[in-house]
């Protein structure tokens, strides 16, 4: 029953459903028309146990010889529409009184800390990807897709927002935001984090692997020679730049090098920022000054690039310079950008699953981490032999 044509002996099931997938194969999605061979297994009773209870979703991939994500895309469907029931720590089931056919299961809300500061600088290369990851993913799943900001003296504009909302994702950026999804569970709303929430309640939460990535990034610098590095950290209290720094910080306790940690402020996520606190280090004689600079943010990184510029230092010769996000401007950089993928669209994704599990009944708490992607560009290279 393979959905890319597989030989006969690779479909179970019978002839009507491998006709089935030929027929639906050049015009419609596989995981549509995986639905469909579901349906029809479970209609003709062989895809189902005495207990109408489905094979593990690995099993499907395996035996329909397509993606596991596909069928989690089929089932999540399924399961949306009623036809299919996840029972935790049990498996997937037919329900026995499947729900009303084209009912809708509701508002999936992620919950931004304001609609304002989706529009910052830093904003505008953070947050629309993991906005388009969550829309995309509750609109497939058949849900309908809501972005709401956070007012400043409470949860959003009016609690009566959350209302007829089925679940909820919250951006985390700061602590602060982890009181957004305790008040929201207190308002009996399913709720996920988007970045470690650190609370007390049982919340499951997707986040990336930001401390990873950073010590991947200095364990690249080290590698190539440096050892004198120093790390230009992001804001205090944003939780995204104190995983970062400890990452900066883990990497420097396990490597033979002159690690610094450059708390000049400002330490924001802008170029200016970097600009200013790039400069005072630049200035040093050479036997002093960094080798290498690693950045909280690609917009840092920009600022670091530019003082090097002023300071008649060539990147990398002279300096290599690594910045994180690996948002838009750094291709457009010269040289190109080194810095760390951030996965955001599938971070909006995966929370938009999290909460359709656990409307579906999932109740346990997971934890999600997400790896980053090390990307090298021309920003990197050995450090000069000394002169």
């Amino acid at each position: 029953m393979n959905v890319d044509r597989a030989s006969d002996a690779e479909r179970p099931g019978n002839d009507a459903v491998s006709d089935a997938a030929d027929t639906l194969l050049d015009v419609r999605p596989k995981y549509r028309i995986l639905q469909d061979l579901i349906r029809q297994g479970i209609a003709d009773g062989t895809l189902t146990d005495a207990a109408r209870k489905l094979p593990s979703e690995h099993d499907m991939a395996r035996n329909f010889g397509v993606a596991y994500m596909t069928v989690r895309s089929a089932v999540n469907k399924l399961v949306a529409e009623g036809l299919l029931l996840r029972i935790h720590g049990k498996g997937t089931f037919v329900r026995t009184e499947p729900a009303a056919r084209g009912a809708t299961p509701g508002v999936l809300a992620l919950l931004v800390p304001s609609l304002a500061s989706l529009w910052n600088v830093a904003g505008l290369y953070y947050f629309p990807s993991i906005v388009q990851g969550f829309c995309a993913e509750a609109t497939h799943l058949g849900y309908e897709p809501s972005v709401i900001g956070r007012a400043k003296d409470g949860l959003a504009s009016s609690s009566s927002e959350f209302t007829d909302v089925a679940g909820a994702a919250c951006l985390l950026i700061s602590e602060e935001d982890a009181e957004s999804i305790e008040s929201l569970r207190d308002l009996r709303v399913p709720v996920v984090g988007i970045n470690q929430y650190r609370g007390r309640r049982a919340v499951s939460y997707v986040a990336a692997d930001q401390a990873g990535g950073m010590e991947e990034a200095i364990r690249m610098l080290a590698a190539r020679g440096h050892r004198r590095i120093a790390f230009l950290p992001g804001p205090p209290g944003n939780l995204g730049a104190e995983e970062r720094r400890q990452g900066f910080q883990r990497a420097a306790a396990a490597l033979d090098i002159e690690a610094e940690l450059v708390t000049d402020a400002p330490c924001d996520y802008t170029d200016i920022s970097g600009h200013a606190r790039a400069q005072k280090l630049l200035a040093r004689p050479e036997r002093r000054r960094p080798t290498a600079i690693a950045t909280a943010g690609d917009l840092i990184a920009a600022g670091v690039l530019q003082a090097a510029r002023e300071a008649d230092l060539s990147v990398p010769d002279d300096l290599s310079i690594v910045g994180y996000g690996d948002f838009q401007v750094a291709t457009y950089l010269q040289p190109a950008l080194t810095t760390v993928r951030l996965p955001l669209a599938e971070l909006g994704a995966r929370a938009a699953l999290l909460l359709h599990e656990s409307i579906s009944g999932v109740t346990r708490r997971r934890a999600l981490s997400l790896p980053v992607t090390l990307i090298e560009r021309g920003s990197v290279g050995p450090p000069r032999p000394p002169s």
